[in-house]
């Protein structure tokens, strides 16, 4: 009962609420795929910042399936896919996604952060292909998770995060895709998370913030770029 309050919280402050995210863009299409029941339900809007933006162009799709059957597990998992240009480039980005060890110090709802064990294997003249174990700690108010995850990179091209001993997520993975921007100093930045809980009311509230929730988390990330590196790459040459 606490983790449904905690979830209806979450969900309460999120929804109204504008996700500072948001303000890094310039100019940002937002196009949302929903699936629920045999229907597909898409909706585009534009959005506009007056401010210099870190992100040039961004577009994001959600799937879920929002049937709601009694028995657990019955959901299918959720699928949040996202693509932006990013004004830094691959080496930089992926340094700040690969350092889980700093996630409690940026990233909303990380409560502690850690490498369990970290190996390395070279493979190939360009890239470098490494396999690592953290334990994450995730949290609000009442509610607390704490599970191992997998890590497997590509540097500079890739990074996938998956959940292996969680109690609450069935599945819970985070995919990364680093590639070349327009100018050395960007990049496309192509995030996809796949998520479904074990429990199937988790399920039905976490479709109602799932997308802010992601919003902000990124936005986490492209701040921690600006608080490491300054203003984007491209700024200074302007």
């Amino acid at each position: 009962r606490s983790c449904m309050q905690s979830l209806r919280q979450l969900s309460s402050n999120l929804s109204g609420r504008r996700i500072s995210g948001w303000t890094s863009l310039s100019s940002a299409r937002l196009s949302v795929c929903s699936v629920g029941e045999g229907q597909r339900r898409r909706r585009s809007c534009c959005l506009a910042s007056p401010a210099v933006s870190s992100v040039c162009s961004s577009s994001r799709h959600f799937w879920t399936n929002n049937s709601f059957l009694p028995s657990l597990g019955s959901a299918e998992k959720t699928v949040h896919r996202e693509r932006r240009l990013v004004r830094y480039s691959m080496e930089k980005v992926f340094e700040v996604v690969s350092n889980v060890q700093d996630y409690h110090l940026f990233l909303p709802w990380c409560r502690a952060s850690k490498f369990l064990e970290r190996g390395q294997s070279n493979k190939g003249s360009d890239s470098s292909h490494a396999r690592a174990f953290a334990e994450l700690e995730v949290g609000f108010k009442g509610f607390s998770e704490r599970y191992t995850s997998e890590i497997t990179m590509m540097r500079p091209k890739f990074i996938q995060v998956k959940a292996v001993d969680s109690t609450l997520f069935e599945i819970l993975t985070s995919e990364w895709k680093f590639s070349s921007g327009p100018s050395p100093s960007s990049c496309w930045l192509e995030f996809q998370v796949d998520f479904r809980f074990r429990n199937e009311l988790y399920n039905q509230v976490a479709t109602t913030f799932q997308e802010e929730v992601t919003t902000r988390m990124i936005g986490a990330f492209e701040q921690r770029c600006r608080d490491l590196y300054g203003q984007s790459d491209d700024k200074e040459k302007r």
